[in-house]
């Protein structure tokens, strides 16, 4: 959506059952849900996936550097913003 000398912003869109790739952030990031969602959040390093919900207008924050990927395994559409900070 946006990038510039100090943020690179990204729409986040799943269907139902609908996954992303996965993919690293090396920056610290601020996630906000749009809408409400069931997630299973595969990370990295770990044995099993995290489903996780994530409410209308949740902030997640996270500084540390991760690798993972996301899908939508709730029944509506799940639509987030991602900002990375440079």
């Amino acid at each position: 959506m946006l990038e510039n000398e100090r943020v690179r912003v990204f729409r986040v869109t799943l269907d139902p059952g609908q996954a992303g790739p996965m993919h690293t952030h090396t920056v610290p990031i601020l996630a906000i849900a749009l809408t409400s969602a069931e997630l299973e959040v595969t990370t990295e390093g770990r044995a099993q996936p995290e489903r996780v919900k994530r409410p209308e207008g949740n902030v997640l924050w996270r500084s540390e550097a991760v690798t993972h990927s996301i899908k939508n395994v709730g029944t509506t559409r799940y639509e987030g913003v991602d900002i990375e900070f440079k």
